[in-house]
């Protein structure tokens, strides 16, 4: 939801300043539209590796051993204030801005 809330925050400017312009400078403001989608896409695929990353730690913990040291290493470091702001803040989207 952050980032779908972001991106309009972000689109609504770029695509105001394309229809508002005449029609002489489109392709100035076509330029202003490819940056934005290239910059989005970036985003995007900062987002994806984050993702892959998280998922990649929730199967390695998806086991059934209790025993398991990365699973009990995790837990530490997620009572850490620091460390939990950070991975909240990273999940949220509101890093990526």
């Amino acid at each position: 939801m952050n980032l779908g809330i972001r991106e309009a925050i972000k689109l609504g400017p770029v695509l105001a300043t394309h229809i508002a312009s005449d029609t002489e400078s489109f392709e100035k403001n076509d330029k202003l539209l490819e940056d934005y989608m290239l910059n989005r896409r970036e985003r995007a695929l900062q987002t994806i590796r984050l993702v892959k990353r998280i998922m990649g730690v929730v199967a390695i913990l998806g086991s059934d051993r209790m025993f398991d040291l990365s699973y009990w290493l995790i837990r530490l470091i997620g009572m850490i204030p620091l460390a939990k702001r950070s991975v909240i803040w990273s999940l949220s989207g509101l890093g990526n801005r």
